[in-house]
């Protein structure tokens, strides 16, 4: 390991990337510590009598050689001996100061902040750097960005600005523009499962977003360089759409243009439940298999190394550009280019050397890019190929010399056991060796023979061909001498090693992509290969791209019918939840102790438990009541996890947050491992209660109706028996009154149709799961109302001696109602219960904190210790008024809102209560 010093320098500046968030006193004593540990290292490394009393063997006691070393260190101290390629050990505590202070330099707030709180009216000039368009609008990325609050005022930014325009605007890469719009910061992500734009954006050097209203060209200069790339860009989509479906031109436009925007939904969705949605991306596959291709071709018409180099070099440069440079074409780039350096001055390709100087620079770029899932992925996958390469070939020459040795003694004690029965078996094993090895001669014979008449060859044509027969020959060759089990254990082990990434972002793992890739990947470079002749072609001659259409087709369906087949296996798709820090720690700990066991065993096939490991990763069961108030802006959604696992979500929609279930009541959902929603109860039919519910009932599959009729018709709901990636509903409740609008009955045919068994919940009505109670305190079916509002379910939760009071949208009629039932003098028949004053932990504050709503007098006879505030942030309806924060501080019930504190979650064993 010290002999790759550009592996420590990445590892130390990751490591300082990692430490931002840490006070500077706590980063000076790692960094103290590090320097001794780092010294001692240091000389212990450049110690000839270390290294030869290592040979020895050194006692096993550990204290014993921390001595040893100790003293050696102490006479080389003396001598002062130095090991100058170890010097470079000495600055890895600068190294990580470095990148301490550049990760703190990135996420620092800008003076823009001041006059932004979140969004505002701005005015922005900047240089047009890239373009990308979809269906809906134009995105401009500018750089060198200068952003005015006011006419008086401007403000640099160091980093980009993300700008949507409509679609109607025209302007080109390099153009200097001035935009006129509404200027918002990165949101983060304020639930559990969320996407996090903050971390993404700011991987991606954007710092702010903006939606433009009014354009003009400052400066009209454009770069040809970046135009012709765009143009070239916009020619090859234009082929691709001209010679495939609709369908598989999203895909190819994907996979070798990097446009995302434009692939299909489903096939994206399909791809990503199977586990090869890494081929949609511009990765180290692509650009990989470009640069050798081209690479190759250069080789055989007779370029010369440095120019083949450089033509390699420029194209690889400018495919990256014109492909947006991701950060998995970024190593890919970096990596090629010091591969072909390598050949150039003669020296030897170090793949974890390559990794680590594609690591440092992209990091020193951008450190943020350390949180970005491609990073993550991209990198673990590469390093993990380049480290079990090494260790499977160590592994395999050990193997083979240790077997030799034990088949030579074998055999002796097999003939003197056996006699001639063993003299039998040893002739026909002789005959099957002898086999391989006329094979093998007749090979090699061949391989020379072509050899010899290269040096003879005087046509150059003549010498392609035979070069190609050789390479051909070799391969051949190589792959029979090869283990047919290495790609398999490679595929397992890069899968085992971005399991956590893969539950940490998306909550589940598709468990066959093992396999898949080992049918998808060799059918790769015939697609691409495809898909980059038939483009170049379709430049000139779009009739014969055609043909070469129909190949890129037939590879795409193929995909697909894998997909869907693979698909309805059992289990194909598991969900883990949001693992622990502490479940990933013990994971990769697991995953050293096998990777450690199989290298002192030598025993390779104990490799395949690591298929297994994502047990680790599923998320436990907590023995507590949970209760979360998500943050989806202007709306309602509350959801409730009992000890005995059943998931109760009340509420679910946002009244400004579009497709509100998909992007953060899902998410959430999968990161607490809810595959079902055990009960759904929607308080009333306001948009901002239930659009997110109605999402995730509409993406639930249909039933189908059975034969056999009782009591009504009968439904199979077929999407809860095994995880597809869709989070269902088991029981719908809806509120038991009167006033019945068109909402309310489309729900119901809704629910119907999924198989979903209805429920009307009304005065009295009781959900009793193990120690937990919900109780239904309004409406009842008789209460005449013309308000929607106060028609809302009202539920009061008890476990043990915590309870909550939930008021949906209760206005000041439902209040009434409520405090009647108090005072004993309600309206309703005899039978029904009357209750004391209460006093309850928590409130979730109705109508999103509306003056009109929560009175005074409702107050005194409904008090709490905590109030749960949901509206967004600068909503049109001024939530939560001022009037309602007064009373609540005037009856001294500290209050919470999502817009400030984000989902907000408690925790409780009965007796007590705490935040999460």
């Amino acid at each position: 390991m010290i002999k790759r010093p550009l592996l420590w320098i990445a590892l130390s500046y990751i490591l300082g990337c990692l430490l931002y968030s840490l006070p500077w006193m706590v980063v000076g004593g790692i960094l103290f510590f590090l320097v001794i540990i780092l010294g001692i290292l240091y000389y212990h490394c450049s110690m000839s009598e270390y290294e030869t009393n290592s040979k020895k063997g050194i006692d096993s006691n550990l204290l014993s050689d921390i001595h040893k070393i100790y003293k050696m260190f102490l006479q080389e101290l003396k001598k002062k001996r130095i090991n100058r390629e170890d010097r470079f050990l000495l600055l890895l505590p600068i190294i990580i100061l470095f990148a301490y202070n550049r990760m703190n330099t990135i996420i620092e707030p800008t003076p823009f902040d001041t006059y932004c709180e979140r969004t505002c009216k701005a005015t922005v000039e900047g240089k047009i750097v890239q373009i990308t368009e979809n269906e809906r609008s134009i995105s401009y990325y500018l750089d060198h960005v200068t952003l005015y609050p006011n006419l008086d005022i401007s403000i640099p930014i160091k980093q980009k600005l993300l700008a949507y325009a409509s679609l109607d605007s025209n302007f080109k890469v390099g153009n200097t523009v001035q935009f006129t719009g509404t200027v918002s910061q990165l949101s983060k992500a304020t639930n559990e499962g969320q996407f996090d734009s903050y971390r993404y954006y700011l991987s991606q050097n954007i710092r702010y977003q903006m939606y433009v209203e009014t354009t003009k060209c400052i400066d009209n200069s454009s770069s040809w360089y970046a135009s012709a790339l765009t143009s070239l860009r916009s020619k090859l989509a234009e082929v691709y759409q001209g010679i495939l479906p609709a369908k598989e031109t999203g895909i190819i436009q994907a996979m070798l243009l990097g446009e995302k925007q434009v692939i299909d939904g489903e096939v994206k969705n399909l791809y990503q439940k199977n586990g090869i949605a890494h081929i949609l991306a511009i990765s180290g596959l692509h650009v990989s298999f470009l640069g050798l291709l081209l690479y190759k071709f250069c080789k055989k018409i007779g370029c010369s190394i440095i120019l083949n180099t450089s033509i390699v070099t420029i194209v690889i440069i400018s495919y990256g550009i014109m492909t947006g440079f991701s950060v998995s074409t970024n190593r890919a780039v970096v990596m090629l280019l010091v591969s072909l350096f390598a050949i150039v001055i003669g020296r030897t390709y170090d793949m974890l050397s390559a990794i680590s100087l594609s690591a440092l620079m992209i990091l020193i770029q951008n450190p943020m890019q350390l949180y970005n899932t491609g990073f993550q992925l991209s990198f673990l996958a590469v390093c993990t190929l380049a480290v079990f390469g090494e260790v499977y070939e160590k592994l395999k020459e050990e193997n083979k010399g240790k077997n030799d040795g034990e088949n030579k003694v074998e055999n002796s004690n097999r003939k003197c056991r056996h006699g001639d029965s063993y003299k039998g078996k040893q002739k026909r094993n002789e005959e099957q060796q002898k086999k391989f090895n006329i094979e093998k001669l007749c090979i090699e014979k061949l391989l020379n023979l072509i050899k010899m008449l290269r040096k003879a060859c005087i046509n150059q044509k003549l010498d392609n061909v035979l070069l190609a027969i050789d390479e051909s020959l070799y391969r051949r060759f190589k792959l029979k001498e090869s283990n047919r089990g290495k790609a398999l254990q490679a595929s397992m082990f890069i899968t085992a090693i971005t399991a956590p990434i893969l539950a940490t972002n998306y909550c589940e793992i598709p468990s066959y992509s093992i396999l898949l890739n080992l049918f998808v990947l060799p059918l790769m470079s015939i697609l691409m290969t495809l898909g980059v002749v038939a483009g170049l072609m379709g430049l000139w001659w779009i009739d014969l791209a055609k043909i070469l259409g129909y190949g890129i087709t037939c590879i795409l369906n193929i995909y697909e019918i894998l997909c869907k087949a693979f698909a309805k296996l059992p289990f194909h798709l598991v969900l883990t939840g949001k693992p622990s820090l502490a479940q990933i720690v013990f994971y990769y700990g697991m995953l050293i102790g096998i990777i450690v066991i199989v290298v002192i065993t030598r025993r390779r096939k104990l490799i395949y438990l690591v298929a297994f490991l994502w047990i680790v990763l599923l998320r436990l069961p907590t023995s507590d009541l949970t209760m979360t108030m998500l943050d989806i802006s202007q709306g309602d959604s509350i959801y409730i996890n009992t000890p005995n696992g059943v998931s109760i979500l009340v509420d679910g929609g946002s009244s400004d947050v579009k497709e509100i279930g998909k992007y953060r009541i899902e998410p959430f959902l999968k990161a607490n491992r809810i595959r079902n929603i055990d009960y759904a109860i929607l308080t009333h039919m306001d948009t901002d209660h239930i659009n997110g519910i109605m999402e995730i009932m509409e993406r639930m599959p249909d039933v189908k109706q059975v034969s056999v009729m009782n009591n009504g018709q009968q439904y199979i709901l077929k999407s809860l028996v095994f995880y597809d990636g869709q989070v269902g509903i088991q029981n719908l409740i809806l509120p038991k009154t009167s006033l019945v609008d068109e909402t309310y009955t489309k729900i119901e045919e809704l629910a119907v149709r999924k198989g979903i068994v209805l429920h009307y919940f009304g005065k009295g009505d009781v959900i009793a799961e193990g120690e937990l109670t919900i109780t239904c305190l309004h409406p009842y079916l008789d209460y005449n109302t013309d308000s929607k509002n106060d028609t809302s379910v009202v539920l009061e939760l008890s476990y043990g001696k915590f309870n909550a009071l939930l008021l949906g949208d209760l206005e000041s009629g439902g209040e009434k109602e409520l405090i009647k039932l108090l005072k004993g003098d309600s309206a309703l028949s005899t039978n029904q219960p009357t209750l004391k004053k209460k006093q309850y932990d928590i409130i979730k504050i109705a109508h999103h904190g509306s003056k009109y709503s929560t009175t005074e007098e409702f107050l005194t006879y409904y008090d709490a210790k905590f109030a749960w505030i949901s509206s967004g942030y600068n909503n049109r309806y001024g939530h939560p008024h001022r009037e309602l924060l007064e009373r609540l501080e005037k009856n001294q019930i500290l209050y919470k809102w999502t817009v400030k504190e984000g989902a907000i979650t408690i925790r409780t064993d009965g007796e007590r209560m705490w935040e999460e």
